[in-house]
């Protein structure tokens, strides 16, 4: 009797997961999925555009620095011209360490509130995918190949792993990105930004 009962739920377990509406898994690269999309792409080209005029203007101050210090080396040490290239050089050089340190600072700043500000889309463009799609819990895909500069950072992205192994067909990564870059031309297209 108790056989029969065992190979009923089993036979009923089985059976309801065929039904439709039991609950569908899958994984995603979720880093690929935010790089691949245009509306990251896009802000990233135009933080690229404002990274090269930093580096340009960084590149100024170097050459300024140079012909000072070349300037230096023509003249006497100690002459009056001498003494005020050598304050001009120090002012320079002073300049370009604060310019450099508001710039790196700012930049990390607005770095990392485009990458929360895409996770959060990411987020909440997959809701609605999965709600499309009936997909019922999403998981993050283990990366194959992990790297990191020192011990404790290996040991945390180890830690971070969420789905150790997956089946491949359970990759929903290519869809969504598919999907939330057609939702990103859409509303472009609505707001008037082809």
């Amino acid at each position: 009797m108790r056989r029969v009962l065992l190979i009923a739920l089993v036979v009923s377990a089985l059976s309801a997961g065929d039904s439709g509406d039991a609950p569908r898994y899958a994984v995603i690269r979720l880093i690929d999925a935010i790089n691949a999309s245009r509306s990251y792409q896009e802000r990233i080209e135009r933080f690229r555009q404002e990274e090269a005029q930093i580096k340009a203007r960084l590149k100024e101050f170097e050459d300024q620095i140079q012909r000072l210090s070349t300037s230096l080396e023509a003249l006497p040490a100690g002459s009056e011209r001498f003494l005020q290239i050598q304050e001009e050089l120090e002012a320079t050089k002073a300049r370009r360490e604060a310019y450099a340190r508001r710039v790196t600072a700012d930049f990390e700043r607005r770095q990392i509130a485009i990458i929360r500000e895409q996770y959060q889309l990411a987020l909440d463009r997959l809701a609605e995918f999965c709600r499309q799609r009936g997909i019922r819990l999403v998981l993050q895909a283990a990366e194959r190949d992990l790297a990191a500069r020192d011990l404790m950072l290996m040991n945390l992205r180890v830690e971070m792993q969420t789905a150790l192994f997956y089946d491949p067909a359970l990759d929903i990564t290519d869809a969504f990105v598919g999907y939330a870059n057609q939702r990103y031309a859409d509303e472009a297209a609505k707001a008037g930004n082809p």
